[in-house]
């Protein structure tokens, strides 16, 4: 970034605004409008530093607590720098050859809030532009304790949107015409190798919920996508789960990209509903997605800058792509836990894994022992008990019960039908790094 005063500028929205140290509010919270001209401020100091590479003023626009995260849009990777100094030091860098410019806080994007540690807090969206991309941030101040009026960063956010020149291809610049193919979710080994040739530039790993998203965005980039699951059909990662089985946490939070689910539907999805969303949600995007299909070797080329990938077809063959990048989306759950257990096989009962486990038909007048607490453990023994068993859990440490009540079960507060899209509550939840996650979570 030159050493210049317009190289990182702040549009402010509201007038009388002042460099330095942040006017005092007193002692109640201040109005959105005043968070707003505080917000507004900061970033202004911020830029000023910048253009005058003051690392010392950067570093006390940071509590001692501060953070300064980063996804893509200044240092080119996932980023957290803990404390100002590392803050300070990492943006000082950013300032050699990254041009920053045209902060802005967005409109009725401030929010004041009385933290229940930290004391009164200010939240602000923000976006920004460099000189190769679109960039939004999130910033979170907190008046300093010391009753000098400052206003300093607990987090600051800043995440790339779009690269200039290879914006989405969606909205006002919708494509004219669809000129990809339609989804190939068949086994047809004929389709396959029209749909390859040449190779995709990208090459997904799992058809599930997170697969299918970035599909769709790469899709809305015109880069070339092939999405691949071990599983027979799209959706049998939950079509072939237990029968009660519901989502659980709400439909607010499970939004894919350019497809809400439909506003009639619950507000926790059964398996069903979730498995027919995602062979739909495939179709009409038209992803190209392979099922039945699994990796059974992956080698990089560092000088070709490809990968070698060869797959196992339903058929029996094998398969060689050579993708340009390699996304594993194989979810949290992929790979089953079966413990050994000593004298299982004396035991006359049925002996089920959870993954196995298809519903309590069968279950009434049984004794059951479930062994584990978590969310599949309590689904299943509500389900047996439901079907007439008698249950019993176990585990090997204590419960942590938490209140459903949504002011105690802040996990997912910021998600709702009635609240932020969920684009931002994303943005939101994604501008918290995972020390402050931890700390928050324990609240």
């Amino acid at each position: 970034m030159p050493v210049t005063d317009s190289s990182m500028s702040v549009a402010p929205r509201a007038s009388g605004l002042s460099t330095g140290k942040f006017a005092g509010v007193g002692s109640n919270c201040p109005s959105a409008a005043a968070g707003q001209e505080i917000a507004i401020t900061w970033l202004k100091t911020l830029a000023l530093a910048f253009a005058k590479s003051e690392p010392s003023t950067i570093r006390n626009l940071f509590r001692a607590d501060g953070h300064w995260r980063d996804h893509l849009a200044l240092t080119w990777d996932l980023r957290t720098f803990a404390g100002p100094a590392l803050a300070a030091d990492g943006l000082k860098e950013v300032s050699q050859r990254r041009r920053v410019s045209s902060f802005q806080v967005q409109d009725a994007g401030s929010k004041v809030f009385e933290h229940k540690t930290r004391g009164k807090t200010i939240e602000t969206f923000f976006t920004f532009e460099t000189d190769i991309a679109w960039c939004r941030g999130h910033l979170r101040l907190i008046l300093a304790a010391d009753g000098s009026g400052e206003w300093r960063a607990w987090t600051f956010f800043t995440s790339m949107e779009e690269l200039k020149g290879f914006e989405e291809q969606a909205g006002t610049r919708r494509p004219g015409k669809l000129h990809r193919t339609s989804a190939q979710s068949s086994t047809d080994l004929d389709d396959r190798k029209q749909t390859t040739e040449p190779d995709p530039q990208v090459l997904v790993v799992g058809a599930g919920h997170a697969g299918l998203a970035i599909a769709a965005r790469l899709a809305a980039l015109d880069v070339d996508t092939l999405v691949i699951d071990r599983e027979e059909h799209i959706g049998d990662n939950w079509r072939n789960r237990y029968q009660s089985l519901l989502l659980h946490n709400q439909i607010a939070a499970n939004h894919l990209p350019y497809l809400p689910f439909p506003s009639t539907w619950p507000s926790y999805l059964s398996k069903e509903h979730m498995a027919e969303w995602l062979v739909a949600y495939a179709a009409i995007l038209g992803l190209k997605v392979w099922t039945s299909t699994t990796i059974l070797h992956a080698d990089y080329d560092q000088d070709a800058r490809r990968w070698t990938v060869q797959l196992s077809q339903p058929d029996g063959t094998v398969k060689t792509l050579h993708p340009r990048h390699l996304v594993q989306a194989t979810g949290i759950f992929g790979s089953q836990n079966r413990p050994i257990i000593a004298g299982a096989e004396q035991f006359d009962g049925r002996l089920t894994y959870a993954s196995d486990y298809k519903g309590g038909d069968d279950a009434e007048g049984r004794r059951v022992l479930v062994v584990g607490t978590g969310s599949s453990g309590h689904d299943v023994a509500q389900d047996l008990c439901n079907a007439g068993a008698e249950v019993t859990m176990l585990q090997r440490s204590s419960t942590c019960v938490v209140s459903v009540d949504p002011g105690a079960a802040r996990a997912y507060s910021i998600y709702s039908d009635d609240g932020l899209p969920i684009a931002d509550a994303d943005f939101v939840t994604n501008s918290f790094p995972f020390p402050l996650v931890a700390e928050l979570h324990k609240d």
